[in-house]
Parts: C-alpha cells; sequence; structure tokens
C-alpha cells in the first residue's frame, strides 16, 4: 500500500534527474616579478628559470599568468554571493570572513557576514588549513549553501578570518567549494559533495568543461560545471573508460597503466597511481620521468617554440590511450627580451600524494572528457568529438545559469510519473 512517505520519497527522487550546468569564469592574471607571490608560482609552475626549453637557457620568464576557473555560489538568507574554485584536492567549503583579524587579503575580496543571515547557525570551532602556499586560519559556522539550482540545508563551512603566507589564488577569488572523493578534513562534519548526494539534490555525478579551440582545449577561455550526468553529445560513441578509485585517501585517485611518448614507453612502466584534480595547475610527475619528458620535448623543439612539431603524450589508463599533443601541455610565452619560448604544463615533484605519483590536473582535464562518480566510486575517461568545440562554444556562449533534463524522453515520462504521484498523493490524503 502506497503511504505519504512513500509518494513523497518518489517526488523527491524525480526532482534528482535534472542536470544542473553552472558556468565557470576565467581568471587571467599578469603576476608581479620579485613578489612573494610570483616566487611561489614560478615555484610552482617550473618556469624557464628550472626548465627552459629554448637554447637550453634557464631564464625567467617576465609575463607569467596564472589561470584558474570559478563559479558562483550564495550562502545564507537572503543569498551573500561568492566566487569560489571548485578543486576536487579539498573536501571543505570555506570563504573570507567579515571578522577578519588583521587580514590584509581578506579585505580584497567579498566577506560573508554571519549578521546578515537568517538561516545561519553559530559553531564556532577553530580551525586552520594549509591551501597552496597559505595558511588559512578561521572558525566553522553553519548555514544554507545554494549552488546553482541546489540548495544544501545545514552546510558546515569555515569563515577565514586570517591568512599566513602569500596562497595562490586570485584577488577576484572568495574561497573554495571542496569536490573530493572522501573526507580530507577529518573534521566530523559532511563536506558539501556528501550533502549534495545525500539531501538528494543531484546524482553523485559531475564533469568539467572548458571551452575548446580547434582540437585543443585553452587555459583562458570560459568553463563550465556540470552536475547530474554526462553530455553524451560532445564525446565519441566508444563508451567511457572507467577506473576505480583507490579508496581510503580521500582523493580521485587511480590506478594508471603508463605514459608514453609517440607510443612509446617513458614513465610509469609497471603501473602506477594518479589522482585526478581540477583547478591545479598542468601534470605532474617524478623528477627522473618528467625529466626525460623534457628532453624528448627540448629535442623536438630545437632553437624554436613551435607547438605543433612536438611529441604526443598519452596517458594510458585502464588499457585505453589518451593523447595530448604539444598545444595540450605546453603553453607559450615571453621573457625580458621578448623572445619566444615554451613553458610545459608537466612539471616535476619528488614526493608522493598518498601513494600517488602523478597529478593530472587542468592540462588533463581540459582535453580530456572527465567524470567523477561518487556513488559507484568510479573516474571516467572519454575522447571530444572533433567537431565538439563547435558544441562547447555554443553552450559556454550563454551567461547564466542552464537547468536541463537529462533527455526530453526520460523528461516527458518523469512528469508524467510526478503528476500521477501527486494525484495517489492527494487520494490518500
Amino acid at each position: 500500500m502506497f503511504t505519504k512517505t512513500a509518494v513523497l520519497f518518489f517526488l523527491a527522487h524525480a526532482v534528482t534527474s535534472e542536470i544542473i550546468r553552472t558556468p565557470l569564469t576565467r581568471v587571467e592574471e599578469a603576476v608581479k616579478p620579485y613578489t612573494e607571490y610570483f616566487e611561489n608560482l614560478q615555484r610552482l609552475f617550473h618556469t624557464f628559470r628550472s626548465s627552459a626549453l629554448v637554447k637550453n637557457e634557464a631564464r625567467p620568464i617576465s609575463n607569467l599568468v596564472f589561470f584558474q576557473h570559478y563559479g558562483k555560489i550564495s550562502i545564507g538568507t537572503p543569498p551573500q554571493e561568492f566566487n569560489v574554485l571548485f578543486d576536487t584536492m579539498a573536501s571543505d567549503l570555506w570563504v573570507f570572513s567579515k571578522d577578519s583579524i588583521d587580514c590584509a587579503l581578506c579585505a580584497g575580496h567579498r566577506n560573508y557576514n554571519s549578521m546578515d543571515s537568517e538561516s545561519y547557525v553559530s559553531n564556532g570551532d577553530f580551525t586552520s588549513f594549509w591551501y597552496l602556499y597559505g595558511n588559512m586560519v578561521g572558525y566553522l559556522s553553519t548555514d544554507s549553501v545554494q549552488i546553482g539550482d541546489m540548495e544544501i540545508e545545514g552546510q558546515t563551512f569555515c569563515e577565514v578570518n586570517m591568512v599566513m603566507g602569500a596562497p595562490l589564488f586570485s584577488k577576484t577569488v572568495d574561497g573554495v567549494f571542496g569536490l573530493s572523493f572522501g573526507d580530507l578534513s577529518k573534521r566530523n562534519s559532511p563536506a558539501p559533495l556528501k550533502n549534495l548526494v545525500d539531501q538528494g539534490l543531484t546524482h553523485g555525478v559531475f564533469t568539467f568543461l572548458l571551452r575548446r579551440k580547434g582540437s585543443s582545449m585553452d587555459y583562458s577561455q570560459n568553463g563550465e560545471l556540470i552536475f547530474g550526468g554526462i553530455d553524451h553529445k560532445l564525446i565519441t560513441e566508444r563508451e567511457p573508460t572507467y577506473s576505480p578509485v583507490i579508496k581510503g585517501s580521500g582523493y580521485w585517485q587511480i590506478k594508471m597503466d603508463r605514459v608514453e611518448i609517440n607510443g612509446k614507453p617513458l614513465g610509469c612502466t609497471y603501473g602506477c597511481q594518479a589522482i585526478i584534480a581540477s583547478n591545479f595547475p598542468g601534470i605532474w610527475g617524478p623528477t627522473g620521468e618528467v625529466g626525460y619528458m623534457y628532453k624528448a620535448i627540448g629535442a623536438a623543439l630545437h632553437e624554436a617554440c613551435e607547438p605543433d612539431r612536438l611529441p604526443t603524450i598519452s596517458f594510458v589508463i585502464n588499457g585505453r590511450r589518451f593523447n595530448l599533443t604539444g598545444r595540450d601541455y605546453v603553453l607559450v610565452g615571453r621573457d625580458n627580451e621578448s623572445r619566444k619560448g615554451c613553458v610545459p604544463q608537466i612539471h616535476q615533484y619528488n614526493f608522493t600524494i598518498s601513494g600517488a605519483e602523478w597529478i593530472l590536473g587542468d592540462a588533463f582535464i581540459s582535453k580530456v572528457y572527465t567524470i567523477f562518480d561518487v556513488e559507484r566510486a568510479r573516474v571516467g575517461f572519454a575522447d571530444f568529438r572533433d567537431d565538439s568545440h563547435k558544441a562547447i562554444d555554443f553552450k559556454l556562449s550563454k551567461k547564466f545559469i542552464v537547468t536541463k533534463k537529462a533527455n526530453s524522453a526520460s523528461t516527458s515520462n518523469i512528469n508524467v510519473f510526478a503528476a500521477t504521484l501527486c494525484l495517489l498523493f492527494n487520494l490518500i490524503s
């Protein structure tokens, strides 16, 4: 026998069939030399200072630009709007607080004011964490959070009121919305991604989309974060290849078969682990293996920076190759004498993160359609269609959030089903 509870349950799950599209806006900032921020960025990006590819000369790049993509969320009642990075290597939500303590950096951003929110609930627990070369200090609060058409009730987040160091995020970014697979903070409060799923607001699937130019992605274009499903019109007819998440670390961490250059194994020869990371610059790998890549890239360049002449780098996952051309893994810049040079977006690091030797960041995600599936604990990968840049340009030309049903057939069925349940509910009443 149907009950009111059963009817309400089915109605709630009928709503979660929606795909929610949240626009992402690029951040493009020139970084001034001789500042702590610049030095951190130079160290993070391994630019000409440490890995010059033109004539093998170590010369600092002078027009360094830092790319990030942010989206809008709101917190509180009435809503207070913030620009946040959607970061798969972070689990928590944090924004700058109005109650800052000698925090010059906080003053340059939009700040959350709990006094202006009717839905605010005091928590008060002190917290401190590290984020991209900065130590963030603050306290926990609870409020409603809205992203697109989804509203999370009772979300605990951090109000940052003190920053030590020079964190690597733009002055136009007000905080971070964590999308990690598991809980990385251990704060005994549900992360926003978990609340989105547990509260029935969306299926636990999301993807990132960046605008393409021709056959390659371009960091400097806008993008989109899609919750609730896969856009099959953008990918080839071949089914996505899935790899299970290695549980225990909290990251979107998977097994990778190997890394190849022009079809020849060059890294991860006997298999390794990789973390898939949004809003993380480039691709990172072991110092020795990436060093061999630099030699291969440098040999192809000779004395000119011509990305089309660079070798193809392939990442083999679950038996399937995903290829990056030179235009996908190199940025073109100029040094102090206006000479053109290529800055590789494949970087060296000599340690592992939770056992992972590689980090596949934005340079990979922007070229390979990447599917984060928290409910099935897996990451999927697919190739874009050759003409998909036209569809992406059309989708990303809209300046507002688009709510779209999964498909017209399912939408029709859902509407009929929901109408039937509403009738049943009225009869039961």
